[in-house]
């Protein structure tokens, strides 16, 4: 998160507070998740009769041609959109200075007035001294408002804009990975045919880069959930036959009422 905020109407300066550093390295997963990944990875290559292989996906990333590349690209990317927000800062710092001056200024000359205007009480009658009075006053307090008003307009202006680069940064960096990535899966697929592997496992997230189609068990999977559904729906069915009561016979009723 980027904000910034001014502490006083007298501060020179403008601070910027850029919760996010736009960084380029990857924190692709936890210390805890990695374990898991492990673990997981460690279950797949217990299987009986299956070639399974893992591999870092960080350290392709970080030490691989295009990886290094991409970390390149990124830093200049940011670097730009880090100049962005600064330039925009400097601006947002200028135009609150102006503002905050004219401001000032127009105070300044309301407290000289007010004070004018005391040592001139003696001149005037109470009526008229305290209306007069009353009037600096409220313009002096409305131009006070106007002063925080300016200050809280910009405050908001640059929010806007800094989560803005934020989010381009976000979407830039999320792009780029899932760009790699996809050239990552294709290199293990081909990398998979070649050595004859069934699949290919990143350690860090336990995420399958690789399955040969001989381990898909999707249709094995949906034909055994089909039978069993079919087979509990038609022992409900029974079920139901049996609870259910016997129809009313014609004769249960008469369609008449006998006469006496």
């Amino acid at each position: 998160m980027i904000s910034i905020s001014f502490k006083c109407k007298q501060m020179s300066t403008v601070v910027l507070a850029a919760g996010f550093i736009f960084a380029t390295t990857f924190q692709y997963a936890g210390t805890p998740r990695r374990d898991m990944a492990l673990q997981k990875v460690e279950s797949l290559m217990s299987c009986d009769n299956q070639k399974i292989a893992f591999f870092d996906v960080m350290q392709v990333m970080q030490h691989s041609f295009r990886g290094q590349d991409f970390n390149k690209e990124m830093q200049v990317r940011t670097a730009a959109l880090r100049k962005k927000v600064e330039d925009r800062q400097q601006a947002t710092k200028q135009s609150w200075d102006s503002k905050r001056q004219a401001l000032e200024s127009r105070i300044a000359l309301f407290d000289a007035k007010i004070e004018s205007l005391n040592q001139k009480k003696d001149l005037f009658d109470a009526v008229a001294f305290g209306r007069e009075r009353e009037a600096l006053v409220n313009e002096k307090l409305a131009t006070e408002k106007d002063l925080d008003k300016e200050k809280e307009l910009l405050d908001q202006e640059f929010m806007a804009y800094a989560q803005s680069c934020e989010q381009e940064y976000q979407a830039m960096i999320q792009k780029g990975q899932e760009e790699l990535l996809r050239e990552i899966q294709t290199f293990t697929a081909q990398l998979a045919q070649q050595q004859g592997l069934d699949a290919i496992v990143d350690s860090q997230t336990g995420r399958v880069f690789y399955a040969s189609k001989d381990m898909d068990l999707t249709k094995s999977l949906i034909d055994g959930m089909n039978k069993n559904y079919a087979a509990k729906a038609a022992e409900k069915k029974d079920d139901f036959n049996v609870l259910m009561p016997p129809s009313p016979t014609s004769n249960a009723f008469p369609s008449k009422v006998s006469q006496a």
